[in-house]
């Protein structure tokens, strides 16, 4: 898959992807980190919704996000964030995915994602 635009910017790597389940990794930089020093929440929340992306294509390519949710659990300051995407059910037109974000095995954010199957 080749990052264009926002996803570029972001600068995640797809490390691996099937059709249930993605995980994602970023190197912590300084352009994602909140004026306290954290990672920004917008960053959590962009690879939380860039890895339910990732899995959901596998099934078509027009998805887009229809609803969301994200528990923020605890921030981080450097190191890398690993996004483990896992698809919970499908139908023709939707698709609900479980997204955790961790750091050293430490789980920092857990999101719910429903996906829509635009075309």
């Amino acid at each position: 898959m080749n990052h264009q635009g926002f996803d570029k910017y972001l600068g995640y790597k797809i490390e691996t992807v099937n059709e249930d389940s993605a995980i994602l990794t970023l190197d912590i930089k300084s352009h994602h980190l909140n004026i306290h020093g954290y990672v920004h929440g917008g960053v959590y929340y962009s690879l939380s919704d860039a890895a339910s992306g990732v899995v959901t294509t596998q099934h078509g390519e027009n998805w887009v996000t229809l609803n969301s949710s994200i528990n923020y659990l605890k921030g981080v300051k450097e190191g890398q964030l690993e996004v483990q995407a896992k698809l919970i059910n499908k139908t023709r037109k939707t698709a609900i995915m479980e997204v955790n974000i961790y750091s050293n095995r430490t789980l920092l954010t857990r999101g719910t994602f429903t996906m829509y199957l635009v075309n």
